[in-house]
């Protein structure tokens, strides 16, 4: 495999030989602890008592970033509220509420880590919606793209997925892999992207030949191709809720309402997100 530029290294999580068939918690708790001084730094930013002075600060998964700024700037401009959204992986966002960090909205891409934060008293009970669904597509640089390629025709060169030992898109794309009996073909070649739009971003880039990607992600590039979607039978339950903390405030829930209205609804629909009720995932 090619040396990684400066920029790749960026994106990629580094794992010792052999850790992503073993257990991920070791290599979770690490990675933890790595991002906690700079997500904590962001959370604790917007720790002033809960006034409506203050802006409304939102954790929200990386793969939602496109689609929530459009809404945001419109919420902002009609309102006159300022919003600051932090985006990255779901894992990193929820270990840093668990660990202190603050924010008045909560949209993660996984339940299981919403529960995680819920359990620890960060969520306001009762709140917690399901806001949206997605997909997993397989995809390739736009310029090496062909007509009737096949994810299983890639048995060498670089494989571009989030980081399977805890972001949930890399998550939901082991369980694809291994639904498809094609887990232990692409795991010794995997670059683990830091979160879903990293993996993009690497085969936008040409440093791999193949990535596997959330659909509304793909569907904002114009640098990638899809040549395939995850089976019906293969395809994870993705699900994003979203939730009020126990800090939240009158400007917070305004913001959730206009999350949940029809007009953020089409948003997130044009940006190729699902509503919470198509069931792309099969049961899975």
């Amino acid at each position: 495999m090619p040396l990684a530029t400066p920029r790749l290294r960026d994106m990629i999580c580094r794992h010792p030989p052999g850790t992503l068939t073993a257990r991920p918690e070791k290599i979770v708790k690490r990675l933890w602890l790595v991002s906690a001084a700079c997500l904590a730094y962001l959370g604790t930013s917007a720790c002033s008592p809960s006034t409506e002075s203050r802006p409304v600060t939102l954790f929200a998964a990386a793969s939602t970033e496109p689609a929530m700024v459009r809404i945001i700037a419109g919420f902002e401009a009609e309102t006159g509220i300022e919003v600051r959204a932090h985006f990255a992986a779901s894992s990193a966002l929820a270990r840093q509420l668990a660990l202190g960090a603050t924010a008045d909205l909560v949209l993660l891409a996984n339940t299981a880590w919403m529960d995680d934060i819920a359990r620890k008293g960060v969520i306001a009970p009762g709140s917690t919606v399901s806001l949206l669904s997605n997909s997993l597509v397989f995809v390739v640089p736009a310029a090496k793209a062909r007509d009737g390629m096949r994810a299983d025709e890639f048995t060498e060169g670089p494989f571009s997925m989030a980081d399977p030992a805890h972001v949930p898109c890399g998550l939901y794309g082991r369980s694809a892999l291994e639904a498809m009996g094609l887990w232990e073909t692409f795991a010794p070649r995997l670059l683990p992207a830091v979160d879903a739009r990293a993996a993009l971003a690497i085969v936008e880039m040409g440093e791999a030949d193949l990535g596997l990607v959330y659909a509304s992600d793909a569907a904002a590039s114009r640098r990638v191709e899809i040549i395939e979607t995850v089976p019906v039978g293969a395809q994870p339950k993705i699900r994003y809720p979203l939730a009020l903390t126990q800090r939240a405030g009158r400007d917070a829930t305004r913001l959730y309402e206009r999350l949940l209205a029809a007009d953020s609804r089409e948003i997130f629909l044009e940006a190729g997100f699902l509503s919470p009720d198509d069931d792309a995932g099969g049961g899975r």
